[in-house]
């Protein structure tokens, strides 16, 4: 897994609260997150996990997981940033090269071109992407998400 630092200042804090609540999961189109994250990324994107954990005390970690088309490929593409709320600081940066499984799923080409055509690949119910739209971060049943937060966290080494 590769480390590329990318932070953002700390005042956006209440911006990723609004977005996803602590402790939970939402699954939001690319453009929720474009003041914050670079467009060449997001315009690729078919939808981004986010997933919140910590306190609005302590500390406080928000975690981007970015489904995208490379190739014929869907790959998770996180981005973490790590909130301070003692030293009023960020941390954060995306992950990419990840090693859990099913980071990357391959697809298949007649598959992709068949969906693509279609105008609904952002709608398609892909198994990688959680049921709900919303809900508790512990009830998050997709394994990748759940294995792409705690890569991330991990990773940043908080």
């Amino acid at each position: 897994m590769d480390f590329y630092p990318y932070s953002l200042v700390y005042d956006i804090h209440q911006d990723f609260i609004s977005l996803c609540p602590l402790n939970e999961y939402r699954v939001t189109a690319p453009n929720s997150l474009s003041k914050w994250l670079p467009s060449s990324l997001l315009n690729k994107c078919n939808n981004v996990v986010v997933m919140a954990s910590g306190s609005q005390l302590h500390n406080s970690v928000f975690v981007a997981n970015c489904s995208r088309l490379d190739g014929t490929e869907l790959d998770q593409n996180p981005y973490i940033i790590w909130f301070d709320h003692h030293n009023h600081t960020t941390t954060g940066g995306f992950i990419h090269h990840g090693g859990w499984q099913r980071r990357t799923v391959p697809l298949e080409p007649a598959f992709l071109s068949a969906i693509e055509s279609s105008g609904i690949m952002a709608y398609y119910p892909y198994s990688e992407f959680p049921v709900a739209t919303a809900g508790n971060l512990a009830d998050l049943k997709v394994a990748s998400h759940r294995d792409a937060f705690w890569n991330s966290v991990r990773v940043i080494g908080k």
